[in-house]
């Protein structure tokens, strides 16, 4: 929390001398001081003069003191004490010399023998203090606020060379202010991104080698273990690239050097998705995460040179849509999130010298506008949203090119101007800033004066304010959600000021329990709070918004683990399907038991089911629904009435309607349909009636709306699963055959080729089983029907070598079950029927890191043929299916 919230104090542009003329009483008679001679006469007056009477945080100020006598003479010799009235302020030594420590005022007094002037007024106003040093020079390194409120530092460059690209990583604890060294990335990083997710970890993507080379790789950073672990690659190569965590929980990795691809991050899958491209290819450019969802990418460089062009991401539909153009080309600049909704775009370098001037985007127009210059220009400086709604701007290289800025500014947006602030006490360029819980800014490392090294030593930059003027109150919303242990739930924090409400980007996050629940505050995840633990009862946290000396309250209720029912459907489905839309809501449709009936979309939000549009043809089971990257879902093939279905049409979410799209060459049931990484979708196998099954695959192109052949699979099959894994090839497993005997032999489909290769066999063939691609790589396979029932085995597909190794036993024997991935990484395996007992209400968790399986209790009731949906928030939504009639209840784990 902020410590104090002081008037904020300007500066004086010329030093002056400040005088004092200080009466005091009379010493008794007789009373002389020490060092005058017995003769002297006593004290009657103290002269005490300051050099300046206000400096910056982190400044000095020297005052001096004279006695006199009853005559006005002066008494020499006189040693003096000092004082302080707020040594939190500023100290004094016992030479006179005031150091300046916090913004504020305080009283600075002299005396001697019993003796004390009256108070001379010390103003000190915001600037930077000494803060500690970093374990490794470094800069252009990235600097995350964890949950815990520590800094990781990691990466980076040493000395300018790019042999000395750095893989180690430091915490700094603002408690004790000092750097502690932690887990070393795998990979030495420079120009790289680092994002703090919703589970707390931290990703760190791309970015150069020692050699100078592009990297595809990225990491996980865990703040329990203090250990960094490989995740999956990005398609592309890229660095001096963005990342930008969106509402949804995933990453967008946009462009980057060389590049006009952009890409998804799922930390539930640990993999990377390509998403669509900007429309141009830039980097040294900016990505700002919108009020409203959608993302601002700015400027950069280009084939062409600076670019003043900018674009708009939209995750409903995964494209990039231009937007108006920059006053200015430029790079190396920043981009920063006010309070009032607008994009705060700062310097740069453009051509010739270092840009001055600064920008807004308004996201209500689309446009950019002018907005007062910096004082200096500079690039490759960084941008910090204050507590108070200013925006701090810290190093870089300004005017002249190549001088380390240590000439610190101040953005007032309702003023529309910079003002000077306290200056750095080492100019720096590329450092690193990050805003801390108590409201003040930690700068580190970057490379020092005159390009001449990269910097050990950090500084605290102490701001004079903390409420955003005019701010009456905070609102919190929403006020009193309900979660679950390990999942998420994203605040919004608005203010209220006399001229309207304002979503506040400004306002520092806090949790009343932290053992229940953490809350985040990262300038790249900011009021994300996640619950933790397993309470035996539900458990009420509160979740504090503070701006200053205004906050506003909501609760998080983290209740115990298991099922608890949600809002039911209109209509009751078994053998349906349902999909997880981009806006984090959930599409069901199709399998309806009576009459055909719409669709259903479930809002997370509230808990409820809302109607939509009807599909051009309803009633349809057995079937497949893939989300495509524009967002669109791709329903394709089914059966009705023991018919297969060819047709294929597409559910658009902003509409909330159905339109056909292209036949598939056959038509199929118990097929497969996954999303390639290059957007088509790939549908596998299937039957065409109860002794008919099928061993051709179809690709469809969202571009044309068609489907077309592609290779043949090895062997016939239906129920089987169909698995993308990290190296963007489909694992093919299981499945009823010819003859309805079962495929052990399991396939690769290689997308580049468009062929189907045998791998490894599993120990028990099955179908109606699940595959689940865990987080290491591995494939999860569990459960099914085989030759004797219902299976109870699982087994693990190791992609090096092509294996399929035992994984433990489920305590139930179940086909027809579900299995998601939760953002632990743990899998749930959940209800589904057994050959002799019937449907089941039971669950179990798979724990990769163990290999364990343990149960998970209970659903509300029993379900088979049901779905389940991996919520934004953490949460599996378990829909319909069919017990001893059909269901239309749903209920979240």
């Amino acid at each position: 929390m902020p410590r104090n919230d002081p008037n904020t104090f300007e500066r004086s542009p010329v030093p002056r001398l400040k005088t004092v003329m200080l009466g005091l009483s009379l010493l008794a008679a007789g009373h002389f001081l020490q060092g005058c001679g017995s003769g002297a006469d006593p004290v009657a007056k103290i002269l005490v003069t300051s050099l300046s009477g206000g400096v910056p945080v982190g400044g000095g100020d020297q005052f001096m003191a004279s006695a006199e006598d009853r005559q006005g003479k002066v008494i020499t010799g006189v040693v003096f004490t000092w004082n302080s009235s707020a040594p939190n302020v500023a100290t004094i030594d016992l030479n006179g010399n005031a150091t300046a420590l916090l913004p504020g005022t305080t009283n600075i007094t002299a005396s001697a023998n019993g003796i004390t002037s009256n108070p001379v007024l010390l103003t000190v106003t915001p600037g930077f203090l000494a803060a500690g040093s970093l374990n490794t020079a470094r800069c252009c390194a990235t600097a995350t606020l964890l949950n815990n409120g520590q800094v990781l530092i990691a990466g980076g460059n040493n000395s300018g060379v790019d042999l000395n690209n750095l893989t180690s990583a430091e915490l700094y604890d603002p408690a004790n202010r000092n750097f502690t060294a932690t887990g070393s990335l795998n990979v030495p990083r420079l120009f790289h991104t680092a994002t703090l997710l919703n589970n707390g970890k931290v990703l760190i993507a791309g970015g150069i080698d020692p050699m100078g080379q592009p990297l595809t790789s990225a990491e996980l950073y865990d703040p329990t273990t203090r250990v960094f672990t490989l995740t999956g690659n990005m398609n592309f190569a890229r660095y001096e690239h963005t990342a930008t965590l969106l509402d949804n929980g995933k990453v967008l990795m946009s462009a980057g050097f060389s590049t006009s691809t952009a890409e998804l991050y799922d930390p539930v899958q640990g993999t990377f998705s390509l998403t669509g491209s900007v429309n141009v290819a830039r980097y040294k450019h900016s990505a700002t995460l919108l009020n409203n969802g959608r993302v601002l990418i700015a400027a950069g460089s280009g084939a062409a040179g600076h670019l003043n062009s900018a674009e708009i991401y939209d995750p409903n539909t995964g494209t990039f849509t231009m937007t108006g153009n920059l006053n200015a080309a430029r790079e190396f600049f920043t981009a920063t999130l006010l309070n009032n909704a607008r994009v705060l775009i700062a310097g740069g370098a453009g051509v010739g010298p270092a840009l001055a001037s600064a920008e807004l985007y308004d996201p209500a127009t689309g446009t950019f506008s002018l907005t007062g210059s910096l004082q200096a220009g500079r690039f490759q400086h960084t941008a910090t949203l204050l507590n108070d709604g200013t925006v701090l701007i810290a190093g870089g290289t300004i005017n002249p090119v190549g001088a380390p800025a240590n000439l610190e500014e101040i953005y007032d947006p309702a003023a529309g101007a910079f003002r000077l602030t306290g200056s750095l006490k080492a100019g720096r360029v590329s450092p690193s800033a990050t805003l801390l819980t108590d409201g003040t800014v930690l700068v580190a490392g970057g490379i020092g004066a005159n390009q001449g090294g990269d910097l050990v030593t950090t500084e605290l930059y102490e701001p004079g304010s903390f409420t955003p003027p005019g701010l009456q109150s905070i609102s919190v919303m929403p006020a009193s959600p309900i979660v679950s242990p390990n999942t998420y739930q994203r605040y919004v924090a608005m203010g209220t000021f006399a001229n309207g409400a304002q979503q506040l980007a400004s306002v520092t996050w806090s949790s009343s329990d932290t053992s229940s629940a953490e809350i985040s505050n990262d300038a790249t995840n900011s009021g994300v709070s996640l619950a933790l633990g397993s309470p035996a009862a539900s458990k009420a946290v509160t979740i504090v918004a503070t701006d200053g000396t205004i906050t506003g309250t909501a609760t998080l209720n983290v209740r115990p683990s298991g099922f608890v029912p949600t809002g039911s459907m209109s209509v009751a489905r078994e053998s349906f399907a349902a999909a997880t839309l981009n806006d984090g809501t959930v599409l069901v449709t199709g399998g309806e038991s009576g009459p055909p009936a719409n669709a259903s979309v479930y809002n997370p939000t509230n808990g409820t089911f809302l109607a939509v549009g009807s599909p051009v043809t309803p009633g349809r089971t057995w079937f497949t629904a893939t989300v495509l990257e524009d967002g669109l879902v791709l329903i394709v093939g089914g059966n009705i009435g023991g018919t297969p279905l060819a047709s294929a049409e597409l559910y658009n979410p902003l509409t909330q309607t159905f339109s056909a799209t292209g036949n598939l060459n056959v038509g199929r049931y118990w097929h497969t349909a996954t999303l390639l990484p290059d957007g088509q979708v790939l549908i596998v196998g299937g039957q065409t009636s109860a002794s008919s099954w099928l061993n051709s695959a179809e690709l469809y192109d969202p571009a044309t709306g068609t489907f077309s052949p592609t290779g043949d699979m090895s062997f016939p099959r239906a129920g089987h699963t169909a698995t993308l894994v990290d190296d963007g090839t489909v694992l093919i497993v299981g499945g009823q055959t010819a003859g309805s005997g079962f495929v052990s032999a399991g396939e690769i489909y290689n997308p580049s080729t468009g062929t189907f290769s045998t791998t490894g066999s599993l120990a028990a063939a099955r179908q109606f089983h699940t595959a689940t691609f865990l987080p290491g790589g591995q494939v999860l396979i569990a459960g099914g029907v085989g030759a004797g029932g219902t299976l109870a085995s699982a087994e693990l597909y190791n992609r090096a070598n092509g294996s399929f190794n035992p994984a433990g036993n489920l305590a139930t024997g179940r086909g027809f079950h579900t299995a998601t991935l939760l953002t632990s990484g743990d899998v749930l395996i959940a209800g589904g029927i057994n050959t002799v007992s019937g449907p089941l209400s039971t669950a179990e968790i798979y724990d990769p890191s163990t290999g364990t399986i343990s149960p998970a209790g209970s659903m509300t009731i029993a379900r088979q043929s049901h779905a389940a949906t991996l919520l934004d928030n953490g949460q599996v939504l378990v829909v319909g299916g069919s017990d001893a009639t059909v269901l239309s209840s749903a209920e979240l784990y």
